[in-house]
C-alpha cells in the first residue's frame, strides 16, 4: 500500500542567516556540554531538542539526506511512541533535512500550533531570532537554532492513534505469523476504539474529530504497512508502553530507542531480574537491568545531556545502534 505523506502547511520564508546550514543540522553550536544560564534552557519542555540531536548524532546513516541504498523506500519510518503532542516527530520531519516519516503513536491529540507559531514569530523577527539562538543565554530557545533548516512549507506528522502495548505487538506478531488481515482488521477496530476511550491524561480530550481527519492513520492496511516499513522505535519516557517499544522492535528486527521513566511495579508483575535471587523490578535502577536483558548482546546506555537532579531527570538512554544481520 502507498504511505499518504504528511500534511503541511506553507509559513513565511526565512530571512538570510548568519550562520550556514551543515550537511546533517544537528546544531549549529558544540558547546552543548556548557551548562546554561536560561530558565528556557533548561526547561523540561526542551529535553526534546536534546533528545533529538542524540538520535541525530546515533543514527547518522538514517537520519542521512540521501537516501539509504538499503531501504525498501526512500522514507525512512520512525515511530515515536508516546510521542504526547507530537514535537519530537514535528522537529524530525522539520529539521533534519531528510526523507523522514515520524509516526507520533499516542492515543492523545496532536498539537503542532505552538511549534508553527514560534518558528512564524521568529520568521517575522530576524534580529531576535538570531539572539534567540545563542546557547547559554537567558533568552535561548532551540527552534531558534534549527530555523534555516525548516522547509517553508512546514510537514505535519501522521498519528497512529492507538495504545502501544503487549496487544499490539501480540497482533503483529500473529499477523507475521499467519499473514491474516481479517484477524488485523478486527484488532485494528478493537485497538481504535480503546485508544478513543483511554484517558491518559486522567480526563477526556475535547477536540474536532474533523481535525484529526487529515492526518490519523484510520485505514488498517495503512496502519499494518506504517509499522511493519518502521526502521526505529523511539519511546522518550513511554511509562506503561516501555517493554513494548523494545520487544516490537526485537520482533520486527529494528533499531530502538528508549529513554525510559516510571517503574509501575503494581501493573507489571512479570517484570523480574536476576542477580543473588529473583526478585520484582521495583526501582528505576531494576527497571533499567531488566529492560538491558530483553537484548544483551547488542544494547546500549547513554545519558542524555539535558539538566536536571540526576536522581529525578530519568535521562538514560537505552537503544541498539547495530542493525540486524
Amino acid at each position: 500500500n502507498k504511505l499518504n505523506p504528511p500534511e503541511t502547511r506553507t509559513l513565511p520564508l526565512a530571512q538570510p542567516s548568519h550562520h550556514s546550514s551543515s550537511h546533517l543540522p544537528i546544531s549549529k553550536y558544540d558547546n552543548i556540554d556548557t551548562p546554561p544560564t536560561s530558565t528556557r534552557a533548561a526547561s523540561r519542555k526542551n529535553r526534546v531538542y536534546e533528545l533529538r540531536r542524540f538520535l541525530l548524532e546515533t543514527y547518522q546513516a538514517l537520519f542521512s539526506p540521501e537516501p539509504s541504498l538499503t531501504a525498501n523506500t526512500t522514507t525512512n519510518i520512525v515511530l515515536d511512541v508516546a510521542g504526547g503532542k507530537g514535537d519530537l516527530s514535528w522537529l524530525l520531519v522539520n529539521t533534519t533535512n531528510a526523507e523522514i516519516d515520524s509516526i507520533v503513536v499516542d492515543p492523545r491529540f496532536t498539537k503542532h500550533r505552538h511549534l508553527c507559531k514560534s518558528v512564524a514569530y521568529l520568521r517575522d523577527h530576524p534580529e531576535e531570532a538570531i539572539l534567540r539562538a545563542i546557547p547559554n543565554q537567558a533568552s535561548h530557545q532551540p527552534l531558534a537554532e534549527l530555523l534555516d533548516d525548516i522547509p517553508s512549507t512546514i510537514r505535519r506528522p501522521r498519528h497512529l492513534r492507538l495504545l502501544f502495548d503487549h496487544y499490539l505487538v501480540s497482533a503483529i506478531q500473529n499477523f507475521k505469523t499467519t499473514n491474516n488481515r481479517a484477524a488485523w482488521s478486527r484488532f485494528w477496530l478493537e485497538a481504535l476504539a480503546r485508544a478513543r476511550r483511554a484517558q491518559t491524561l486522567g480526563y477526556a480530550e475535547k477536540r474536532a474529530e474533523e481535525e484529526e481527519s487529515n492526518y490519523v492513520i484510520f485505514d488498517a492496511d495503512e496502519a499494518l504497512e506504517t509499522i511493519l516499513s518502521a526502521r526505529l522505535i523511539v519511546g522518550f519516557h513511554p511509562d506503561q508502553a516501555t517493554d513494548s517499544c523494545i520487544d516490537l522492535a526485537l520482533l520486527l528486527q529494528i533499531r530502538y530507542c528508549v529513554v525510559p521513566c516510571c517503574v509501575f511495579p503494581s501493573e507489571f508483575m512479570h517484570r523480574r531480574v536476576f542477580g543473588d535471587d529473583e526478585r520484582l523490578v521495583r526501582t528505576y535502577s531494576e527497571l533499567l537491568e531488566y529492560l538491558k536483558a530483553k537484548d544483551p548482546q547488542h544494547v546500549k546506555i547513554a545519558e542524555l545531556k539535558f539538566h536536571g537532579d540526576p536522581a529525578k531527570a530519568r535521562k538514560i538512554v537505552i537503544y541498539r545502534e547495530m542493525v540486524f544481520d
